[in-house]
Order: C-alpha cells, then structure tokens, then sequence
C-alpha cells in the first residue's frame, strides 16, 4: 500500500515572495508556521485538505547564516519552486 503524502515544500529566495505570489495564484495566504533555529530558515503553511499541506521554506534574513548549507538547496535557488 502506498504511503500518503502528508506535504509537499515550495522552496523560495524569500518567504514573503513565496507568499505573495503563491496568493496571488491560488487566492489564499499562506499562515506562517515559524523559525527553524540554527539552520537559517522560517516556513508557513498552506492547508491542502485531508491533513496534508504545502509548505513554503525560506532562507530567514533574521537569523545569522547556518554553518551548513539550508535543506533543499534554498542557498542556490534563484526562483521558487517545488523541491520536496
């Protein structure tokens, strides 16, 4: 039996960015989920119905560079997209 997917993440150069355009194309704002200290990143959430969601991850401006490249190559993209 196949495993259900519970999300999928929508890497982005910055996470107002992502909300805003995510918005503007699917008519719904993004809640923001929070900080992910230590690894230089922030997300929010987009509920997609039967406990799934989309998550939107960004690199965080607030917090000082991580000493490890951010997951899903956020150091990298130049646009957003899917990438998990």
């Amino acid at each position: 039996m196949p495993t259900p997917v519970d999300h999928l993440v929508h890497g982005a150069p910055t996470l107002d960015g992502a909300l805003d355009d995510l918005e503007r194309r699917l008519g719904v704002r993004g809640a923001f989920g929070g900080r992910h200290d230590g690894r230089g990143t922030h997300n929010a959430v987009i509920g997609l119905g039967a406990g799934a969601y989309l998550e939107l991850i960004a690199p965080d401006p607030e917090q000082p560079a991580p000493t490890q490249p951010r997951p899903f190559g956020l150091d990298e993209l130049d646009e957003a997209g899917l990438v998990g």
